[in-house]
């Protein structure tokens, strides 16, 4: 569905589906972006409007995320995880990473499979000053963005079997990875602190 709006409405279908993935709704970015960036080495759409498009949609959906959290607070988190068993896991896998990292929990989950798309919304719960999140949210938002799109881009007609490609296991691979990059980068953070 969201792949035929991409080719159908190309940057608009871009816009639309990084919207409503980005405020919560399950649409795969990991299949659409790569599709976007598929097109663009089709000729059919070009590299930057894709990707400005990818990132305005985040943002737009992130800050809409936000708000829902700022103004509904716990008690919207507390009945949207009652409703729906998908949305609790994936709401608690966003409020404890977001507890135990704080505000740079922003930062790094949006470059996170499964943390990505919800820890806006413990950010507004918690209130965390709306430029601030901005500044924490648009950095991982421009790389995921522009990983996906250039992979696509760059593997040509191999992305077409993309969407089939992308199993739990190879999510959970680059989960693993992402972690332990972030792992390895605080304990040096941690020992350059000591040193001094």
């Amino acid at each position: 569905m969201w792949t035929e709006a991409v080719r159908h409405f190309g940057d608009s279908g871009v816009l639309l589906s990084m919207t409503l993935e980005s405020a919560g709704i399950p649409v795969p970015s990991e299949v659409v972006l790569p599709l976007a960036g598929y097109l663009v080495s089709q000729g059919s759409l070009a590299f930057w409007p894709v990707a400005l498009m990818a990132i305005l949609g985040q943002l737009l959906g992130s800050v809409l995320l936000f708000f829902v959290g700022s103004v509904g607070g716990a008690p919207l988190v507390a009945w949207l995880k009652e409703r729906n068993p998908l949305l609790r896991r994936e709401l608690g896998h966003a409020e404890a990473w977001f507890q135990r990292n704080g505000e740079r929990a922003v930062a790094i989950g949006r470059i996170l499979p499964g943390v990505r798309t919800y820890i806006s919304l413990p950010a507004g719960v918690v209130r965390m000053r709306f430029a601030r999140f901005l500044g924490y949210t648009l950095p991982g938002t421009v790389l995921w963005s522009l990983v996906l799109i250039e992979l696509g881009r760059s593997t040509g007609q191999a992305t077409q079997g993309l969407a089939h490609a992308f199993t739990v296991v190879e999510v959970l691979i680059g989960l693993v990875l992402v972690l332990a990059a972030v792992v390895a980068w605080r304990r040096v953070a941690r020992a350059r602190r000591d040193a001094l």
